[in-house]
């Protein structure tokens, strides 16, 4: 049987420089998009498909959130 989990992918980073993909912050799964706005906003969402705010109300403070960049990796497992 295979289970998926989502692994590291580099070291933790602030959202700014997080790359497009999927990202951990504080236990919740996120996607960082590779659109944004020409202000430099960037589009991530939420597990549950809302917009990621990070519980914080600027933009300057949403890109100095500490997150961890994941990737899938399916791992084989005994039942």
């Amino acid at each position: 049987m295979k289970r998926l989990e989502m692994v590291p992918n580099g070291w933790p980073c602030t959202f700014k420089d997080c790359p497009p993909g999927y990202f951990v912050w504080q236990g919740n799964l996120c996607l960082m998009s590779d659109y944004g706005d020409n202000a430099g906003k960037r589009n991530a969402y939420c597990d549950s498909g809302e917009y990621f705010l990070g519980g914080v109300t600027t933009t300057q403070e949403r890109d100095g959130l500490a997150v961890q960049p994941v990737v899938p990796r399916w791992v084989e497992v005994d039942e």
